[in-house]
């Protein structure tokens, strides 16, 4: 029965599902609300980020946020404050709605996948220069404190590099992977039988890391196999119970985490499917009306217990993550933002977080004048106070820790923390934090204050001494001309 419930789900019609995932459900904590179709992408909840090289694979358009991917399998990760489900009866659920691209594959096993996942507060050390061993690096360190980068910092990992924040796989004692829950969509032919139109839920294993994050299926373990073509009657009686994908398709669904016990959580996740007969599908009346609960359990007593990670690590959560696999949504795999037509991945149109958990309250990093955002308004600080004493209100500036505000702290703060057109990291000279440096929105706001005294970065205080001048401010714009987060 619970297979196929989860088959169930998957098989509402479109105006259903739409006012399933909008609705905000009584008692809910909004954690994450990037309506990007309507709001736009001028101010985004969640630090998106991709671990491919670059950030080619997260594209940032006026009014969604594109997974591009193509001929290339990518995934797309947002961080958001941490939440824990501490009491029984806590969810958190991820729920989003995209469009398809024109080009979209057929039979692709594995196609689409998503999750909550935790980072554990992991951070990747900095790296310099060995200067006693050429060709060598060590981990650089200040003052006798170890310096170390965040998520942001380091993210980068592949087949033939893969990266200890998400498990060292050569020491996974030591840096095991990354807690979290997966649910997995096939990509079918529509033209013929689906021998293997399967919805798959994996729990990660941090005890067996792959050292990538959501690009591989290794470093997580099945607890959960539904295949829709033997676990759910016909229910109109055609004989040819055909889904799939389809062009130019606006989707919404979620991923649901609940806890259930002191030791178990059960998972669910849903993707509309627009076109089907809504009376028809809606089968039971009692089962339709339970649709949102929870329908897969995991646990010590249902799964192997070599996939359980800690109790705690497995109840918080504070990244999710979307991956689309090759040759299945997009023609190609380049980014082209603010297009009209980008036939090259997914274009999220809506993600939202919400939990009945404890939302964690601690401050963003970064986030120097408390408003919950990484902007540019977060480097006013430094301006006027370069070179001073980081003490008392000065001492959260301080971004490297030796005592002093210099400039590498600000450039440090723009190049891997300021979200600029919602990627975190952008340039020097990016002044209206749109992630990109040029003439228009940078150049003519310094201009206009040239040989003039300002208190703020946007106004062209590039270097932070309090005025606007050509040799400190103008040159180092002018440098970084065209260069994009996007």
């Amino acid at each position: 029965m619970k297979i196929k419930r989860i088959n169930f789900l998957l098989s509402l019609g479109a105006s259903f599902a739409a006012a399933l995932v909008a609705a905000p459900a009584f008692g809910q904590t909004v954690v994450v609300d990037d309506n990007v179709a309507v709001d736009g992408t001028a101010s985004l909840d969640a630090q998106y980020f991709t671990s491919t090289a670059g950030t080619q694979a997260v594209e940032i358009n006026p009014n969604s946020v594109g997974l591009v991917s193509g001929t290339s399998g990518r995934p797309m990760h947002g961080i958001f404050p941490a939440v824990t489900l501490t009491d029984v009866g806590d969810t958190i659920t991820l729920s989003f709605s995209f469009m398809t691209p024109a080009t979209v594959g057929t039979d692709r096993g594995n196609a689409f996948r998503l999750g909550f996942f935790n980072t554990l507060g992991r951070e990747t050390p900095v790296l310099i220069p060995d200067p006693n061993n050429p060709g060598e690096f060590i981990q650089e360190v200040i003052n006798g404190v170890p310096q170390t980068e965040g998520v942001f910092g380091n993210i980068t990992a592949n087949s033939s590099n893969p990266n200890p924040l998400y498990g060292d796989i050569n020491n996974p004692g030591a840096t095991p992977g990354l807690p979290g829950f997966i649910a997995e969509y096939d990509v079918n032919d529509l033209a013929g039988p689906f021998n293997d139109d399967n919805i798959r839920f994996r729990q990660s294993n941090p005890a067996s890391p792959s050292g990538r994050f959501l690009t591989t299926t290794g470093g997580g373990s099945f607890f959960e196999i539904s295949g829709r073509d033997d676990a759910i009657e016909d229910p109109v009686g055609s004989g040819n119970f055909n889904w799939g994908w389809m062009p130019n398709t606006t989707y919404s669904g979620f991923v649901r985490i609940a806890r259930i016990s002191a030791t178990e959580v059960q998972v669910a996740s849903f993707i509309d499917l627009p076109g089907f007969p809504l009376p028809a599908m809606m089968g039971d009346p009692q089962e339709a009306a339970g649709l949102l609960a929870p329908s897969t359990e995991m646990g010590a007593d249902l799964t192997d217990p070599r996939n359980i990670p800690s109790v705690a690590d497995s109840f918080t959560f504070d990244m999710f993550a979307f991956h689309a696999g090759s040759n299945t949504f997009g023609s190609s795999n380049s980014p082209s933002p603010g297009a009209a037509v980008n036939d090259n991945g997914l274009d999220f149109l809506s993600i939202r977080v919400e939990t009945t958990g404890d939302v964690e309250a601690t401050s963003v990093l970064g986030d120097f004048n408390g408003d919950g955002v990484v902007d540019c308004a977060d480097l006013d600080g430094y301006v006027g106070n370069i070179g001073a004493a980081a003490t008392g209100a000065l001492a959260a500036l301080d971004f490297d820790g030796d005592g002093f505000l210099n400039q590498t702290d600000a450039d440090s703060v723009i190049t891997t923390l300021v979200v600029a057109g919602g990627v975190a990291g952008t340039f020097p000279g990016d002044l209206n934090c749109d992630g990109t440096v040029n003439v228009l929105g940078d150049a003519f706001p310094l201009v206009a204050n040239l040989n003039s005294s300002v208190t703020t970065y946007a106004a062209g205080d590039l270097n932070f001494d309090g005025m606007v001048n050509v040799l400190g401010d103008a040159f180092t714009l002018v440098a970084n001309l065209g260069n994009t987060n996007q």
